[in-house]
């Protein structure tokens, strides 16, 4: 996949999240995990001091982030920055490798 092509992915990414932006900020889903993450960072332990039935990966990459600013707007941002990076990564990485099209269907399910 050519970089302007992943640039492309990268953008339409950002764009499909628009409408999600526009309705608010919701709290159910994002606060807990933006919540549990900033426990995290103060350091509470996962699944002894913090309950959660989720994997743990989400909250320990939101953690750092979360003890710079602790702020739902913040942690949305970062994670959109870094599915929209993590999406281009696998877009690029996942081309010629024998599929074609293997890239960009890696990349639209990140």
């Amino acid at each position: 996949m050519s970089a302007r092509r992943s640039m492309a992915l990268g953008g339409l990414l950002v764009v499909l999240q628009i409408p999600v932006w526009r309705t608010g900020l919701y709290v159910a889903d994002e606060g807990w995990t933006v919540d549990i993450a900033y426990r995290l960072a103060q350091g509470q332990v996962l699944y002894r001091d913090v309950h959660t039935y989720l994997p743990p990966l989400i909250y320990w990459v939101l953690a750092p982030p979360m003890a710079l600013h602790p702020s739902l707007l913040w942690g949305r941002l970062f994670m959109l920055v870094t599915c929209g990076a993590l999406g281009v990564a696998a877009a690029v990485l996942g081309d010629g490798h024998g599929r074609r099209g293997g890239g960009t269907a890696v990349a639209a399910m990140a």
